[in-house]
């Protein structure tokens, strides 16, 4: 019975991947990762851990595999603390990974002591605990003097963006400006055109009235002709 079950699930999965799935995409058509919220490390750190050269078909799977390398990948680097995790909304073949790193924050000394443990790893040196305390307040001091840098950088970034959403609106502002004084112009040039043309059907009207009481004068004046006989008037013709 159990080798009966067994064959079946094994022939339904097969029939599955061989038949069931032919018609359905393997996955969505990626050509670019992108990376939101990263500080520790840069884009292209990260994007060589996950390439797509001129583009792949990612299914969620590959996705999530994505994520995973990028979170093995900061812990093999001393960060343990980050939370990765993939956006399956892939927007015009971009595809987001997103990263958390709260729990990295500078003011946590175990960041320090592994960045110490790393930069004695990497020059092959010994310290002392004294001396590993020392380092690990060195770096503490050097990341709180980052962060401050840091946070000079968002604050003038965000002078910047202000400034420029001002300067946007001013120009905003004065190109209504500009179309409400023009719509005005051409509303006065319509307003003097429709004067201008009722006038001119004012002096036409009145033409007309003229040359109509003309008409109507000679017409008047045909009419009390005296009536000639011609009988009488051939008498005279010679």
């Amino acid at each position: 019975m159990r080798l009966i079950s067994v064959f079946v699930i094994t022939l339904n999965l097969f029939c599955g991947n061989a038949w069931g799935d032919v018609s359905k995409p393997s996955g969505v058509f990626v050509n670019f990762v992108q990376f939101e919220g990263n500080t520790l490390l840069d884009h292209e750190t990260l994007a060589r851990r996950v390439p797509v050269n001129d583009g792949a078909m990612l299914s969620p799977e590959f996705m999530r595999l994505y994520a995973e390398e990028i979170r093995g990948y900061y812990s093999s680097q001393g960060f343990h603390h980050v939370i990765v995790y993939p956006d399956y909304r892939v927007r015009d073949g971009i595809f987001t990974i997103k990263i958390y790193e709260n729990q990295e924050s500078p003011k946590n000394p175990q960041k320090a002591f592994r960045e110490v443990q790393r930069m004695m790893a990497r020059d092959n040196v010994d310290l002392d605990p004294d001396g590993v305390k020392t380092a690990v307040r060195q770096v503490m001091l050097a990341y709180q003097e980052n962060e401050s840098i840091l946070a000079d950088k968002i604050l003038q970034q965000r002078e910047n963006i202000l400034r420029y959403n001002s300067l946007q609106l001013k120009e905003q502002r004065e190109r209504v400006l500009e179309t409400m004084a023009l719509r005005e112009k051409i509303q006065d040039q319509m307003n003097m055109l429709t004067v201008r043309m009722r006038g001119n059907a004012i002096r036409r009207l009145e033409q007309m009235n003229i040359i109509q009481s003309y008409l109507d004068s000679h017409k008047e004046e045909e009419l009390n002709l005296p009536y000639l006989d011609t009988r009488q008037e051939a008498k005279f013709l010679p």
